[in-house]
């Protein structure tokens, strides 16, 4: 890979939100070590390296940082739900732990379901989501 392939790569890292992420090319091996803000970031920054010229063997070894907070998790899943039926999260218990979160409650339809756990799956910080919410009758 040459040196503007890398410099690409570390550009489109950038767009993405993974400018916390190296790059280290050792023959047809690149890794990418670092910190970034969300699991999601870091699919995206591994299938980018993936992308670039072509890269078969690429090692994932990203950690997303700690930053996430029960009320920012809550904050989010409010919007994603106002969004997408106008509901609310009042009746949600959120638990974090780490950077790990358990959705526990009940929600309305299997689209509010969605929208919960993807609003929590991409919030800044999460790097696991155990889902345990259940469909009202």
């Amino acid at each position: 890979m040459q040196t503007d392939t890398l410099r690409n790569l570390q550009e489109e890292l950038v767009r993405l939100g993974a400018d916390g992420a190296r790059v280290a090319l050792n023959g047809d091996l690149l890794t990418l070590t670092g910190s970034v803000a969300s699991r999601r970031v870091a699919v995206a920054a591994e299938e980018a390296a993936r992308r670039a010229a072509g890269m078969r063997c690429v090692i994932n070894l990203l950690t997303v940082s700690p930053c996430a907070t029960a009320e920012a998790i809550r904050r989010r899943i409010g919007e994603a739900l106002r969004a997408s039926a106008d509901q609310s999260a009042e009746g949600l218990r959120i638990e974090l732990r780490g950077n790990h979160v358990t959705l526990e409650g009940k929600v309305h339809t299997a689209q509010e379901r969605y929208a919960v756990r993807h609003a929590a799956v991409t919030t800044p910080g999460v790097s696991g989501v155990v889902d345990r919410l259940s469909i009202a009758d």
